[in-house]
């Protein structure tokens, strides 16, 4: 018998400034990356929020965490069920990027094969 192995994959979806909706163009790309996991056994998904570091700490948190539970909202309604999502905002990320980088959302899949 085949040995079962994890596959990890990656996206990452970029927002506007102050903004946590989904443009149509992240969202073409997002059903893109998840339509391959049809029929998959998904082990986890994650879904992690960021936002740049204009505005309070505590705004960004927010933002971060509206911007994760979209994402993993249109895994769930794209049938990821939701306990095999993790999610969370992870507030504001303070670095040499440019700022219109750090406004993201990072979604890891593992699947079986």
């Amino acid at each position: 018998e085949k040995k079962r192995e994890e596959k990890v994959f990656e996206h990452t979806v970029y927002f506007g400034f102050d903004n946590f909706d989904l443009t149509s163009e992240e969202l073409n790309q997002l059903g893109d990356f998840i339509m391959q996991f049809e029929g998959k056994e998904i082990v986890k998904s994650e879904v992690f929020g960021y936002a740049d570091n204009t505005g309070t700490d505590i705004y960004n948190l927010r933002l971060s965490e509206e911007r994760a539970k979209g994402v993993a909202m249109y895994l769930v309604k794209n049938g990821i069920t939701i306990d095999q999502i993790y999610m969370e905002g992870k507030g504001e990320l303070d670095n040499e990027n440019p700022k219109s980088r750090n406004r993201r959302v990072e979604v890891r899949v593992v699947i079986f094969e």
